[in-house]
């Protein structure tokens, strides 16, 4: 038999001492509350199989004021393996993540916030599109790009470097590598030229070309 009381004013349920406790069905009933709930104390432990949330925000650090100085994230403890977690790190002011535990690595917002990056296997850029439809690989300013291949045994600094294009008749060699670069190329030209140490802005010529100079030779 359903039971209901209705008082007029606050009402207040106090103990001198213990614990309150509030049972539905032997734990297996339902507990509505109809209002906003307010919780005050330092510590709160919420214990079932799945907890379902409607709100589509959750705040962490509603009351923080002024200059923020406390970091703010989600952890998951694993029993007798490291607690992981995602968290906002304020000092630094970035989003990290740990695997361990230990070390949080930096979640990336754009691939310059990595200046040490590293592939564990192949760049695939399939779907990656540019404004342009283009997908660029660029150096900044005077520096070219470098392709280092592995250590062979005998030499691991022979490269081929990608300069910017060049206007000028000759650029400096690097010692063990090849230097690529572009011009406006004329008419039956690459526009392709290479620069080592014993080759100094040597085009890179067509077919064409190369039929002329076979026929002048």
């Amino acid at each position: 038999m359903a039971t209901s009381d209705r008082i007029s004013g606050s009402y207040y349920l106090d103990t001198y001492s213990g614990n309150v406790t509030i049972t539905s069905d032997g734990g297996k009933g339902e507990i509505f509350l109809y209002g906003n709930l307010w919780i005050f104390g330092s510590f709160s432990n919420v214990k079932s199989v799945d907890t379902l949330i409607d709100d589509n925000i959750i705040i962490l650090s509603a009351n923080a004021q002024g200059t923020p100085v406390l970091n703010s994230g989600i952890y998951v403890k694993r029993g007798s393996e490291p607690t992981v977690g995602l968290r906002w790190t304020e000092i630094i002011d970035r989003w990290q993540v740990t695997s361990d535990g230990t070390y949080w690595a930096n979640i990336m917002i754009r691939v310059e916030d990595d200046g040490d990056p590293h592939l564990g296997g192949h760049l695939y850029t399939t779907g990656m599109v540019h404004s342009n439809t283009n997908w660029e690989i660029r150096s900044i300013y005077p520096n070219n790009i470098l392709l280092t291949p592995g250590w062979d045994g005998v030499q691991g600094n022979t490269a081929l470097q990608i300069s910017h294009n060049h206007v000028s008749s000759t650029i400096p060699y690097v010692p063990n590598n090849t230097v690529l670069y572009a011009r406006s190329p004329g008419t039956g030209e690459s526009g392709l030229y290479i620069t080592n140490s014993n080759q100094k802005s040597d085009e890179l010529i067509t077919k064409r070309k190369a039929l002329i100079y076979s026929l002048l030779l």
